[in-house]
């Protein structure tokens, strides 16, 4: 792939081909085999298609070209195939590389400028998030212009949005670059705008199970209570209303309610804020859409046509391989939409083209299971569960439930059903590395989909080929948990694994088992808090004593501040906790309070330096007192799950221990 991507790029995109004088051929790795003479033939019309993996998907434009002697032509006779339409004189070059984002792109396109075209076709757009990897000045000097604008926006926006408005800011120059450099060479460009998955298709990295609210939604969700479900997303909306799988999952649920309007709104969104920007929402689109009207360019709105030929106007698994691909049997109408668009732009001699019949684009649906399985079998990874991955795989066994069956019986049966190419060689290389974490991926798919004896024996076929590995672990409690198995310790241990703490403690409190749970971070924090050092911790403590001195001289403004920054130098201070619990219920913030009671009960379980006598004994207090808040709030399984959990943990000598064991008797 560095190959690919830094040395190739090095040489002419374009050569002419040994022994056949005039005949130029693309002559970079993974290129179509298109090819084409100079001189231009007299009467033709050239197109150059430039751009990334959705431009090579459409295919050789030489089986669209209107030369009736080229070898598809006499291919698609001999196998009984309709041939292109009345493309007479039209000669398409497919340049479409995959991978590419808009500075490769660029480079090709002012290439193809120099061999007489009469047209070009850029799409661009679904890896310009993608940082510059390769070595050299030019490389370093892009990289770091991208940070300058990503340091610039982030004055005013979260990382994610800085980052987003940097990839668009260095894009949207690109694209202004390719129009100028065709109207510079006198020859009309249409730029594409990009369709995208939005139903199906979630976000390509895990989920945000370290949120408790989240965690609580994604339990009730595939337990099949989405009202229930729906509920919890919005109170992780209410932390952060750009968290895009809050926003996908809260479009689930609905859609599940029959509320498809609403529900499409929060796709929208989750498309939009998905921080790894792998697919083109409204945001770039629109970026394409300005850039050409500032010089004059065509677009042709493939967004657009895929809202019209999907249910509700929302892309997904339907129309599409993955988040940005979509089935191949649609390239019929992106070509021929590609040639209406420069037809209304008033550029001529296009006006015949068709782009064959529907059988030569047709694609069995095991074909189209092959690829997802591909795709499912890239992403996935030893840190966590991939929802991409998840979902991809969701729909196999909704459409070739047989693939799974064979995929999960041996490294050597996946093997055979992967699809070995450039992009896809080196993970099948490491197949037998992975292949744990396929089956528990297969394991998790299985347990969404309440097939729980079949999930149990993957997961337990995935920890035989990687004994112990906590993500593996992971899988497998929450299977034991959904079968009403025993737990809870398990979820426990998981919660000192520092890897997956945050997510093994708020999938604990999902399932009920709130006290065995590590300490949850703060609304809208990020997971993976480390004990502090020994140096903060001391600075954290001498900070929390002094909130205690002004809640006694009743400044709790003052008290608060202090407490907030007792955490930001030691996230499991328990006493800035239990301070903070106190403050909040005194002015009614009850869930907060109960979070950060919460959070102070557990906080011994992630820090060995809390392991000391008096902070066990706060740590029961601050259990005692979320049993209480829970009990007020009316949650009376979780208040009783707390209370069972504080009587059997608390040592003989704590004070509250009667009162806590009169209070487990009377319930």
């Amino acid at each position: 792939m560095d190959d690919y991507y830094c040395n190739e790029v090095k040489k002419p995109f374009f050569a002419e081909k040994a022994g056949q004088k005039g005949r130029i051929a693309l002559q970079r790795k993974d290129a179509q085999p298109d090819s084409f003479l100079m001189p231009k033939p007299a009467g033709t019309k050239r197109v150059f298609v430039v751009g990334e993996s959705v431009a090579a998907l459409l295919g050789p434009g030489m089986a669209l070209s209107g030369n009736k002697n080229t070898v598809e032509t006499f291919l698609n006779k001999a196998l009984g195939r309709s041939s292109a339409g009345d493309n007479t004189g039209i000669e398409i070059i497919n340049c479409g590389m995959g991978g590419y984002e808009s500075y490769r792109i660029l480079g090709v396109l002012e290439e193809a400028l120099k061999y007489s075209p009469d047209l070009l076709v850029v799409l661009s757009g679904n890896n310009d998030t993608k940082e510059e990897s390769c070595p050299g000045l030019e490389c370093e000097l892009r990289r770091r212009k991208f940070r300058l604008f990503e340091k610039y926006f982030s004055l005013n926006n979260t990382p994610r949005e800085a980052r987003k408005k940097a990839s668009l800011k260095m894009h949207k120059a690109r694209l202004l670059d390719m129009a100028s450099a065709a109207k510079k060479a006198g020859v009309p460009v249409v730029f594409c705008t990009l369709p995208a998955a939005v139903k199906d298709m979630p976000p390509r990295q895990p989920a945000p199970l370290e949120s408790r609210d989240f965690a609580g939604g994604y339990r009730l969700f595939y337990a099949k209570k989405p009202a229930e479900a729906f509920e919890k997303f919005k109170l992780a909306l209410a932390a952060d209303p750009r968290e895009p799988f809050a926003n996908f999952y809260a479009a689930r649920a609905l859609e599940q309610l029959g509320r498809e309007k609403e529900a499409a709104v929060y796709y929208s969104n989750a498309l939009n804020f998905d921080s790894a920007m792998s697919r083109a929402g409204w945001e770039r689109n629109d970026l394409i859409r300005r850039a050409a009207g500032e010089k004059g360019a065509c677009v042709a709105d493939l967004e657009k046509l895929f809202q019209g030929i999907s249910p509700g106007g929302l892309p997904g698994f339907a129309e599409f391989t993955d988040g940005m691909h979509w089935n191949f049997p649609h390239n019929k109408e992106v070509w021929e939409e590609i040639f209406r668009s420069a037809g209304r732009c008033g550029i001529k001699g296009f006006e015949k083209f068709t782009a064959g019949s529907p059988s030569q684009w047709a694609e069995t649906a095991r074909e189209t299971a092959l690829k997802r399985l591909g795709y499912a079998f890239s992403w996935l990874d030893e840190r966590d569960f991939n929802e991409a991955s998840l979902a991809e795989l969701a729909r196999i066994k909704k459409e070739q439930p047989e693939l799974l069956e064979k995929a999960g019986a041996s490294p050597e049966q996946l093997e055979k059903l992967l699809i070995n190419n450039l992009w896809s060689a080196d993970r099948i290389k490491h197949l037998k590395d992975i292949y744990p974490f396929f089956l528990a991926h297969l394991a998790e798919t299985e347990r969404r989909a309440g097939n729980y004896a079949r999930a149990l024996s993957l997961a337990d076929k995935a920890l035989s080929l990687k004994p112990g590995h906590p993500l593996l672990r992971l899988g497998r409690v929450q299977v034991v948990a959904d079968m009403g198995g025993k737990s809870e310790e398990e979820f426990l241990a998981l919660s000192r694994e520092r890897s997956l703490s945050s997510k093994a403690a708020a999938l604990a409190a999902a399932y009920g088992f709130m006290n065995a749970s590590a300490p949850a971070p703060a609304r809208g924090a990020s997971s993976g808090a480390e004990p502090a050092s020994k140096e903060n911790a001391k600075l954290s403590k001498k900070l929390s004593d002094q909130a205690v001195e002004k809640i006694f001289a009743k400044d709790f403004k003052a008290a608060e501040e202090l407490s907030g920054k007792a955490l930001e130098k030691n996230p499991f201070n328990a006493e800035a906790l239990m301070g903070l619990c106190y403050l909040r219920q005194k002015d009614g913030r009850t869930e907060l309070a109960l979070e950060a009671c919460q959070r102070a009960s557990s906080s011994v379980y992630q820090d060995p330096a809390n392991k000391i006598p008096s902070l066990e004994m706060l740590s029961c207090d601050a259990a005692f007192e979320s049993y209480k808040i829970l009990k007020g709030l009316n949650r009376g399984p979780e208040a009783a799950a707390v209370l069972e959990q504080c009587v059997k943990r608390a040592p003989a000598s704590w004070p509250g221990l009667d009162a806590a064991k009169a209070a487990l008797k009377a319930r």
